[in-house]
């Protein structure tokens, strides 16, 4: 066995010695049964050229609305655990092409549906500056998504409202942090 792995092995169970030893006491306001914790979800979103073809142009208009829907699965065997799922945040960040940033956009809207729920609001940006750049966060409509959520399908439509047509497509990245509670009852 080389040293360096002597080493290694040691480090380890030193870090876990420590930790398994480290307990921290409640206090008389606190319940563990009571805690919520902080969830993040990343997904990139492809959206095709509007002209079918991908040229490096923006053709300014008038205020356009534009739909986009994606779908998830959720199959996590814990789902049971949680409950009070929310939308605590959510970064766009617009990834493809290079020379684009979110100018040409005016508002963005985002919901989520389930094939037995209806569509409710789920973030919003309203009036978004010309000279905004890449990333753009969203307002959380702060709704509870458990259903939605725990149903194992949804839907997310993406409406946008823009002044110009991007001749080009587009790649963005969605960082979604979820506040969750944990259902920890003895």
């Amino acid at each position: 066995m080389h040293i360096q792995n002597l080493i290694l092995i040691g480090g380890l169970l030193t870090t876990i010695i420590s930790l398994s030893g480290c307990k921290k006491e409640l206090g008389a306001d606190q319940d563990y049964r009571d805690m919520r914790i902080k969830f993040e979800q990343k997904m990139i979103t492809e959206i095709p050229s509007f002209s079918g073809i991908n040229i490096p142009i923006n053709l300014p208009m008038f205020d356009m609305t534009f739909n986009f829907v994606d779908s998830g699965t959720v199959s996590d065997p814990y789902m049971n655990m949680v409950d009070d799922i929310r939308l605590h945040s959510l970064k766009l960040e617009l990834l493809t092409p290079s020379n684009l940033d979110f100018g040409f956009v005016d508002d963005f809207f985002m919901y989520i549906s389930s094939d037995d729920l209806p569509e409710i609001p789920l973030a919003h940006h309203y009036n978004a500056s010309p000279d905004i750049g890449k990333t753009i966060y969203l307002t959380s409509d702060n709704e509870v998504l458990d259903s939605y959520i725990k149903s194992g399908n949804y839907s997310l439509r993406t409406e946008m409202v823009a002044d110009e047509i991007v001749l080009q497509d587009i790649q963005i990245e969605a960082t979604m942090v979820f506040d969750v509670h944990v259902v920890n009852a003895p």
